[in-house]
């Protein structure tokens, strides 16, 4: 059974990413762990101990609280879920559930420049996504859940193997009863040191009864290119990997406006990250 780890930090534009992550589950029939990770805010050395300990022990009665009525609702539509209050800095505390629980798939909300995605995926985005070792969706707010996937896209470089990223890409698709695509972004900001037709025959050898179709977009950068590819595609959902460092930081560095991240309003997920180093 596949596990889902929902990983929350109660803000409204995370309420799409929880309604994903149900929808997710439903597709795997698998089971919904909801989490939160509580840091204790730092108080003064001359504070009362029992003024501290009916501090902590508010916020954790108020988080755990909010956990139980999010399983409940999960619980009310027939999805099995469970809830996790971990108090911990935030990547350690979703790292060390995703390995004690053996997650399968991690999802969070995109919650703006400010919120929980800017703190999981912020400027130190290429080292915290390597440590995030499990595929991981990152959920738009949206009027609407995303409940009809028909398009995946899955944005490849075409610069290292990627057949194992192309397996849970297709797994996926068929997962949602989705079409499955290919696109390689030439910018003029990437370099491209290894021949593409190696990699392109490598596919389509593995993939021969995959009817993949791989599109080839110029542009002047990577994010361009790819919201110029999610229009042409009328794509329902991204996927980025990539062992590249700079690649990703473009993609997810939320101290720049041009990022991926903020440019699409689609579910893009990330697969693991190979360190390249």
């Amino acid at each position: 059974m596949k596990k889902i780890l929902f990983a929350t930090d109660f803000s409204d534009d995370s309420s799409t990413a929880f309604e994903f992550a149900i929808l997710l589950t439903q597709k795997l029939n698998g089971e919904l762990i909801i989490a939160h990770t509580y840091t204790p805010p730092y108080v003064d050395a001359a504070t009362p101990i029992a003024m501290i300990d009916a501090m902590q022990t508010e916020m954790v009665e108020s988080y755990q609280h909010q956990l139980n009525k999010m399983v409940t609702t999960a619980a009310e539509i027939g999805v099995a879920a469970s809830a996790e209050l971990v108090i911990s800095g935030i990547v350690t505390g979703i790292e060390t559930t995703i390995e004690e629980k053996g997650i399968d798939f991690l999802v969070i909300g995109k919650t703006g420049d400010t919120g929980f995605l800017a703190k999981l995926i912020g400027n130190n985005a290429t080292d915290i996504i390597q440590n995030i070792k499990i595929p991981t969706f990152v959920i738009p707010k949206a009027e609407e859940v995303f409940l009809n996937i028909n398009q995946i896209l899955y944005g490849t470089q075409l610069e290292f193997s990627e057949i194992n990223q192309l397996v849970t890409t297709i797994e996926l698709a068929n997962t949602f009863g989705a079409d499955c695509s290919l696109v390689h972004i030439k910018a003029a900001n990437e370099m491209d040191i290894r021949d593409d037709k190696t990699f392109l025959e490598e596919i389509r050898s593995a993939f021969v009864n995959e009817p993949l179709a791989i599109e080839v977009i110029k542009s002047d950068t990577v994010v361009k290119g790819f919201k110029t590819a999610i229009n042409l595609f009328q794509t329902d959902m991204l996927v980025v990997s990539s062992q590249n460092r700079s690649f990703i930081s473009q993609l997810f560095n939320s101290s720049t406006s041009k990022s991926l991240v903020n440019a699409v309003n689609i579910p893009v997920l990330v697969l693991h990250l190979i360190d390249s180093e």
